[in-house]
């Protein structure tokens, strides 16, 4: 446990030292200012066919298109990019398992997302304040559903990453695959059986869910990430660097 712990620092630490996710993340806070902006333009404001110049829509755009973008680029730099400069060597002579190195790669880009995410909410949350005057937590709830399929999604892209070997062309292969993903799931009604199409999962929330219900679709995204962290760990104890 403790070395997975420690590793599980090390690889967060890597990731807060790319100033690259600093200046996206005050990109998306920049969208959320200029969202709130517009959301006060009557011409705008008063449309509510147009979505994105809501806080809600705002929130829904982030979690699908900014943190899956985040998520692609992490497990580039943790695994693909490592793998390609050979850095990843020091981190497998440790007297740690590589399993236990490859799950705490996975679990590292879930911590780090997962505080962007929750810094997008603190946005939201203010958003909504300016543009609507009431104060809603429901942004931060929507962290934490969220965070489920986001793990499959993770996981998967390490995967990817790990088969590649090469971090441009993984980043194109997890961003055609994530939005074929979405296509089949809009038009094909296959959606149920995507895991990418519960990000963002609250959305599914509003309407209410049985327990039957949530039980299916918390299988639909924990099958798949059982499969994918599988997967990758067995690839990762049988590759030779």
């Amino acid at each position: 446990m403790n070395g997975f712990l420690s590793v599980l620092k090390a690889e967060t630490r890597k990731l807060r030292k790319r100033k690259k996710y600093f200046i996206f993340l005050l990109i998306a806070m920049g969208l959320g200012v200029l969202t709130g902006i517009l959301n006060t333009l009557p011409a705008l404001s008063s449309e509510p066919a147009i979505n994105l110049f809501s806080a809600a829509g705002y929130i829904d755009h982030m979690f699908s298109i900014y943190l899956p973008l985040i998520v692609f680029m992490a497990a580039n730099d943790l695994i693909a990019s490592e793998i390609k400069e050979k850095t990843i060597i020091s981190s497998l002579v440790s007297p740690v398992s590589r399993t236990c190195i490859y799950t705490a790669k996975c679990f590292s880009i879930l911590l780090f997302t997962v505080v962007q995410a929750l810094i997008i909410a603190a946005g939201n949350v203010v958003l909504y304040f300016i543009t609507d005057g009431g104060i809603s937590l429901l942004p931060f709830a929507y962290v934490l559903f969220d965070a489920i399929p986001l793990f499959t999604l993770i996981v998967f892209a390490c995967l990817i990453s790990l088969l590649t070997h090469s971090p441009a062309f993984s980043m194109l292969l997890l961003i055609v695959s994530y939005i074929l993903l979405k296509v089949l799931g809009s038009f094909f009604g296959i959606s149920p059986m995507l895991f990418t199409s519960y990000i963002p999962w609250h959305s599914m929330l509003h309407g209410g869910l049985n327990a039957f219900d949530l039980l299916l679709r918390i299988a639909a995204v924990a099958a798949p990430a059982i499969l994918f962290l599988s997967a990758g760990a067995l690839t990762l104890e049988g590759k030779r660097f």
